[in-house]
């Protein structure tokens, strides 16, 4: 793939996804970007498509064994996944 098609195809078809953590007992944020071609939806059991992209940006709860150690504090700490 010629690099001129290889920015052609990531404008067209890429995209880029911020992951959060955000912690429910420090202030501390975590970020990170990821850069993507496709996205895994579920579709069994779905309305439409926009049912299932909602679920891909489902925030998740980290609490109890789960929970998030904050590399600011350096605490395990509930947080949640965004």
């Amino acid at each position: 793939m010629t690099p001129e098609l290889k920015k052609l195809v990531k404008t067209l078809f890429g995209g880029v996804i911020s992951n959060n953590v955000v912690s429910l007992d420090c202030d501390h944020v975590s970020r990170t970007l990821e850069e993507f071609y496709t996205v895994r939806c579920q579709v069994a059991d779905m309305r439409n498509l926009y049912e299932s992209l909602n679920e891909v940006t489902v925030k998740d709860t980290l609490e109890g064994d789960n929970m998030y150690t904050c590399s600011q504090c350096g605490k395990k700490v509930r947080a949640e996944k965004r």
